[in-house]
């Protein structure tokens, strides 16, 4: 009975080549159901927007997409090669079928492309069924990854084409076999960058150098494979911008990898387990090419994994192309002579992996399915859709000041009459200094000032933050006006939440005479404010507390109900500290979700006043664990203050004397060395 158990268990692969179309059918099917679903999940993706509204410039209105309409800092300056046939085409599938549906179908052509090409390498190369098995689940999950509105989707399906035509060549050069390749790296170059492309041919380059080598070949023939080396180098240039994508690749600014997100690790996808799949079929790929002699596959795959390891958004791109190089390589070994012996031993751990490299992938990509599709109902309002109604409605126009990933939105949505600051067009056509620029006015008030008086900024769309709303207040240019889910709008013109703005940026500022000011924006608030507005229930609890009889009896009942937003929590925790409930400010600082240095330094302080000298350390440690950039002149006071009292009870634990000195000299460097009250609230409000 062992024995015909083992024999079976042997024959597995011949099982499945005998049910080779219904098996193939069924995971192709499959795939496709998820694919499907996974273009469902609504548009996430920052750069979409502004390619729509370009490809929609150029159809409809002649605009020349090489040349910037939608900025006042670099208005009508160059861009440096737009993918032209994506916005295009992407704007034709807006237009058709509207912008929701539009974009959908655009990620699920571009998806199916990419899972037919792949079928179609397969049955080039005449993968078993197995490899099929293998193959297809895990670039279903590459597919999830990086499911965006991005002309890259394309490039992913033009990749396995790249694949096909080396295959194709065999290893001579004609120009049967350098037609093709010319005339996909031209399209290449003109729809997007071809780099994926140029990899990849430079491992057919590469194979063929090697066979010209060990066959001794003449100077004439060397000559011949040089000429279609450079001739397709050349096709690069091929463009209106006349720049070649692989010199842009390599002069890129390390400093790029710094400032934006495309650069970010590949660890952001650390908790997926088809991750560690791929790994493990990259360096298995690696392995076989070595073997088999297949150098060209080598350097493909060295490249390759390089650029995954280094950057998150290489992953599906080079992922793809270790599936289409791990099919062939599979097929090479000519695995199935192992597994139509009647060893059992080599066959059972085969199936073991393959079981694994199959099901890993297919029940990660049905669980990214489901949380998308989860996704889509419980994450609304990603752009500020409320914000810009009430800027349409309103007449609310000029120049924007803006978060840089909104830009494309805002360029959809509301040119020509509004220009942007800056959008996600970064490297194409806002330098490196305009970034760090950016990133300076975002972090630093005096910057913003100097960036909205430059250029007679009428408007800036910020995140709904504590720290921007303290960053618009210290520069004194624009006032608070609106206030979306995650957006706020300030204006320099009319603006209807001035003091609301002053509460938000510094609620333990507040004084009983601003009252009667943010009773009128509480008005206003609930005439034109989205229910869900962060200034909306911190509007409703400053008039509650304004208006009670006795303040103190208010904090004293205050507890339970309805969940506190972060600025709510911290109005109450203010009042609560100024009117000795400690215990209430802690627990209300210990529970905002978002965290600023102040919150920490609160929280201290009430551990502190309630004779929690160990915990108010610990607290203030962590203020001090915040990034330097962030902390003002009221930090060092108040952690001095803190510091001093603390030293007076028990010796420092946790906070290094290092730091503690370095505090010291901070507050001696502001003269404010003679600032020696106990800190309070009043201390935070200090200027």
């Amino acid at each position: 009975m062992s024995n015909n158990k083992e024999t079976r268990l042997s024959n597995w692969y011949q099982d499945i080549e005998a049910k080779r179309a219904f098996i193939i059918g069924t995971v192709l099917l499959l795939c496709f159901v998820i694919v499907a679903a996974t273009s469902l999940r609504h548009p996430t993706d920052y750069d979409g927007y502004w390619h729509l509204q370009m490809g929609k410039d150029w159809v409809e209105n002649g605009l020349s997409p090489y040349q910037d309409h939608y900025s006042f800092t670099y208005k009508g300056e160059a861009i440096s090669s737009p993918p032209v046939l994506f916005q295009a085409a992407l704007y034709t599938l807006v237009k058709w079928f509207g912008e929701f549906s539009g974009l959908i179908t655009f990620k699920l052509l571009a998806s199916l492309l990419t899972l037919g090409c792949m079928w179609g390498w397969l049955k080039q190369i005449k993968a078993p069924a197995l490899v099929y098995c293998l193959i297809f689940p895990m670039l279903t999950v590459l597919i999830q990854l990086r499911a965006q509105v991005r002309p890259e989707l394309i490039s992913y399906a033009l990749s396995i084409i790249a694949l096909i035509l080396y295959q194709r060549a065999h290893l001579k050069l004609s120009i049967r076999a350098i037609a093709p390749i010319a005339l996909l790296l031209l399209f290449w170059a003109n729809y997007h960058t071809p780099i994926l492309g140029y990899v990849i041919f430079f491992g057919l380059f590469v194979d063929i150098g090697l066979k010209l080598i060990k066959e001794k070949a003449s100077i004439k023939t060397w000559l011949v494979w040089a000429s279609w080396g450079v001739l397709l180098i050349a096709i690069g240039f091929l463009t209106p911008s006349m720049a070649h994508p692989v010199y842009g690749i390599l002069i890129l600014s390390d400093a790029w990898k710094t400032i934006t997100d495309e650069f970010q690790s590949p660890m952001v996808y650390n908790g997926i387990a088809s991750v560690y799949v791929l790994v493990l079929i990259a360096m298995t790929t690696l392995v076989m090419a070595l073997r088999q002699g297949k150098f060209g596959y080598l350097v493909c795959s060295g490249v390759m994994l390089y650029a995954g390891l280094t950057m998150a958004r290489m992953v599906t791109p080079a992922g793809i192309i270790f599936l289409g190089m791990f099919a062939h390589l599979i097929r090479e070994t000519k695995i199935q002579g192992t597994l139509q012996s009647s060893q059992y031993r080599p066959s059972s751990v085969i199936l073991l992996l393959s079981l694994t490299i199959f099901l890993i992938p297919m029940l990660e990509s049905i669980r990214l399915v489901r949380s998308m599709l989860h996704e889509n109902q419980t994450i609304t309002n990603l752009f500020p859709e409320h914000l810009v109604t009430y800027m349409l409605d309103n007449n609310k126009s000029g120049r924007i000041f803006n978060e840089v990933d909104m830009g494309g939105f805002l360029i959809y949505r509301l040119s020509p009459n509004n220009q942007v600051y800056i959008d996600t067009r970064t490297n194409i056509l806002y330098p490196l200094e305009h970034v760090r620029t950016w990133v300076r006015a975002k972090t630093d008030s005096e910057s913003l000032k100097t960036e909205l008086q430059k250029y007679k900024i009428d408007l800036a769309i910020m995140d709904s933050t504590v720290r921007d709303a303290q960053l618009m207040l210290i520069a004194d240019e624009l006032k608070l006006d609106f206030v979306d889910e995650r957006y706020a709008l300030y204006s320099r013109k009319s603006p209807n939440f001035p003091a609301t703005g002053q509460l938000w940026a510094k609620p333990y500022c507040w004084e009983a005479d601003q009252s009667p000011r943010l009773s009128q924006e509480w008005q206003i608030a609930q005439a034109i404010l989205p229910q869900s507005s962060p200034v909306m229930q911190l509007l409703e609890l400053t008039t509650w507390y304004a208006t009670a009889d006795d303040p103190k009896d208010w904090l004293s009942k205050f507890g339970g109900g309805v969940p506190l937003t972060d600025a709510s929590m911290r109005f109450v925790g203010y009042q609560a500290l100024n009117n000795g409930f400690y215990k209430l400010a802690a627990a209300l600082f210990s529970s905002i979700y978002n965290a600023e240095r102040k919150d920490y330094l609160a929280f201290a302080l009430a551990l502190l006043r309630n004779e929690q000298t160990g915990e108010a350390e610990v607290a203030l440690d962590r203020a001090t664990k915040l990034p330097e950039h962030r902390y003002d002149t009221t930090d060092y006071i108040i952690m001095q203050g803190l510091l001093s009292e603390i030293k007076t009870r028990r010796p420092l634990q946790h906070i290094d004397q290092g730091l503690v000195k370095h505090i010291a000299e901070t507050v001696d460097s502001y003269a404010l060395s003679n600032y020696n009250e106990l800190v309070s609230v009043r201390t935070f409000c200090r200027q």
